[in-house]
């Protein structure tokens, strides 16, 4: 294989990565029948069947699977060639990052905007989900996660800032209800709004968990950002992250309940990267900016 059929082993990762045609081409930016054009050159100068393929599902071969890390390593020392000679000064490239989404909304947003400022020829492609992408198998250059503590050796953690979970309320709804709860166990007598993940988070001083203290919620839902929009609109109780209220906080569209009575932090907001090594001097750039403008952030 011909150093100029770089795209071929491109192709061959992209399939086995993303698990079918149609999201390798995706990724690729390209068509289904080129990356098929590629896999079946690449299978004829190897004389090798590497997928197997149905109607529905594509899978590695025994030889697919065998030959996937050394393609892999192949890659990554090419992109390592390729950082050496990126220019310092002059940026340029993409980068993709999954971010949790009121991260992004209030914490990134003024990050980007000063990089792209120094660097305009820099693209960024966000994904924005509460959920974990796979960093490797998704393509992706840096992730922004909410963690109680890091599990994946295989990745690099750098740390942000503390996750702080804060309980505020509307005006309208604390008056409708007329009474503030003084003490956790009064939330008992209100309606509360949170993520299911959130159920064990416990009361600093009294160590009791928010889960054995609310009632039965009349309005559940896993989107922070509509629990959130929930509050503002008088529905109850919330406990979320002070990054995604604090405006809020701030204009009085929602006041803080039991400030005095803190809750235990839900883990640490953090910048992940796959590797460093050959690490691209964008991303790095990059993030070196996150890591700075987020001393600000405590």
């Amino acid at each position: 294989m011909k150093i100029e059929d770089i795209a071929v082993w491109e192709a061959f990762q992209g399939v086995a990565v993303q698990g079918g045609f149609s999201k390798a081409a995706h990724a690729l930016k390209l068509t289904v029948p080129q990356v098929s054009k590629r896999i079946a050159k690449l299978e004829a100068e190897l004389g090798v069947r590497l997928f197997q393929r149905s109607t529905r599902v594509v899978s590695l071969t025994d030889e697919g699977r065998a030959l996937l890390p050394k393609v892999a390593a192949l890659l990554e020392d090419l992109a390592g060639i390729e950082t050496s000679f990126e220019s310092k000064e002059r940026l340029s490239g993409t980068i993709r990052m999954t971010c949790v989404p009121f991260v992004a909304h209030r914490l990134l947003t003024p990050v980007i905007r000063e990089f792209k400022k120094k660097h305009p020829d820099v693209r960024f492609e966000l994904e924005l989900s509460e959920g974990f992408l796979n960093l490797v198998e998704s393509g992706i250059d840096l992730a922004i996660r909410i963690h109680e503590q890091p599990d994946d050796s295989s990745l690099v953690y750098r740390k942000l800032a503390l996750n702080r979970l804060v309980l505020c309320a509307s005006p309208a709804y604390l008056k409708r209800k007329k009474s503030t709860p003084s003490k956790p166990t009064d939330l008992r007598n209100h309606d509360v709004l949170m993520l299911d993940i959130h159920r064990e988070c416990r009361f600093v001083k009294s160590a009791q968990a928010l889960g054995e203290l609310v009632k039965p919620q009349s309005i559940t839902c896993e989107n922070g950002a509509f629990l959130t929009q929930l509050a503002l609109d008088g529905f109850g109780i919330l406990v979320r992250s002070v990054w995604d209220v604090q405006e809020h906080l701030r204009r009085g569209e929602l006041v803080q309940v039991l400030p005095n009575v803190p809750l235990e932090s839900f883990g640490n907001i953090y910048a992940v990267i796959p590797s460093r090594r050959f690490l691209s001097y964008r991303v790095r750039g990059f993030l070196d900016l996150v890591v700075q403008e987020s001393a600000g952030w405590n």
